[in-house]
């Protein structure tokens, strides 16, 4: 960071183009890591959406079951309900 501001003293002290464009080229290497960050975090926030849908499904899935598995009773091959 301190040599980057050296650079820009530099700069501001020889030439006034040459210090634009300086920053110019900065600021668009910025302007590409902010955007792979922004493009990063829309795919993290797309896995979350993912797993929390999948975590709903699962405990959906673990509930039924829970709930028909007292209804049900499988006893040698023969399957028997409470359901009338």
């Amino acid at each position: 960071m301190f040599q980057f501001i050296k650079q820009i003293q530099k700069l501001k002290e020889s030439d006034v183009n040459s210090y634009i464009n300086f920053l110019e080229d900065g600021i668009g290497n910025l302007k590409g890591k902010i955007n792979t960050i922004a493009i990063a975090r829309l795919i993290e926030e797309r896995v979350k959406l993912f797993i929390d849908n999948l975590n709903k499904d699962r405990r959906s899935y673990i509930e039924k079951k829970n709930t028909l598995a007292g209804k049900i009773i499988i006893k040698e091959y023969k399957v028997e309900s409470l359901f009338e």
